[in-house]
């Protein structure tokens, strides 16, 4: 029995479990063909390197970690930009796969594919975890695996335009109070994915879910296993269909 970790991708047809990362994805496809179980983070990111300590409540260096694919629009701006030198801020897009572990002289992370509102179902909430995990203040849209893991409003800033993420950027500035208190709630909420925490989740993954799903489905005979698979691979082409004539709908009328 095949047991895919489906990330930001699309559901795997030959796989009889998939393990999700975004509470919307799994809770909108739970009792579906796809025999989906969520897990938020499968595994702590390795090799990160916490912010320095003695940056204190610095607010300098702004940064961005990840594709510049998955950069809105209006962060590649120079109205970010200027924003930013105004503030006495530097802007850090880092782009370099190679350097997305070090978060030693970040003093925040804007994370932000774009402002348009989109949910993201697809996407977890792994730029928010390794804020939490090197202590740095993060600056979020309201993607759907964000707002899940949402406990206080220390957890992050939350941001729906260009204008609220410099106006963001202002608040952590002027306000060191502030600054200290989301480091100090990063610290606490980090403890829930440690390389220990992983290993409860894979273990419960196993015992509760994995485990009797295997019980049932070697009592399936091998037509019955095929049509499974057959199933799967018509529902991903169905949807993958769907997908394409609403965004066509929308380019087209809207």
């Amino acid at each position: 029995m095949l047991i895919a970790m489906k990330s930001d991708l699309q559901f795997y047809p030959p796989a009889h479990i998939n393990i999700v990362h975004n509470a919307v994805d799994f809770q909108k496809n739970r009792n579906s063909i796809w025999n989906p179980y969520y897990i938020i983070s499968p595994w702590p990111q390795p090799g990160l390197i916490p912010r320095l300590k003695e940056r204190g409540c610095l607010v300098e260096n702004v940064a961005y970690l990840g594709d510049q694919s998955q950069l809105a629009e209006e962060l590649k701006s120079d109205k970010w930009r200027d924003a930013l030198s105004s503030l006495g801020c530097k802007w850090w897009p880092i782009l370099e796969p190679k350097k997305w572990n070090d978060y030693s002289n970040i003093d925040v992370v804007i994370a932000a594919r774009s402002f348009d509102g989109n949910p993201y179902i697809n996407k977890p909430a792994n730029k928010l975890i390794n804020c939490w995990r090197t202590g740095v203040p993060a600056i979020m849209t309201p993607e759907s695996s964000i707002l899940a893991e949402k406990k206080s409003d220390l957890d992050f800033l939350l941001v729906n335009s260009l204008d609220e993420a410099i106006s963001a950027v202002s608040k952590l500035k002027s306000s060191p109070n502030l600054y200290a208190n989301m480091v100090s709630n990063a610290q606490e909420r980090a403890k829930d994915f440690t390389v220990e925490k992983g290993c409860e989740r894979f273990m419960k993954f196993f015992e509760e879910f994995a485990f009797p799903t295997y019980n049932e489905w070697i009592k399936l005979t091998e037509s019955q296993k095929k049509t499974l698979f057959w199933r799967r691979c018509s529902k991903l082409r169905l949807d993958n269909f769907k997908d394409r004539t609403i965004n066509s709908f929308i380019e087209r009328f809207f």
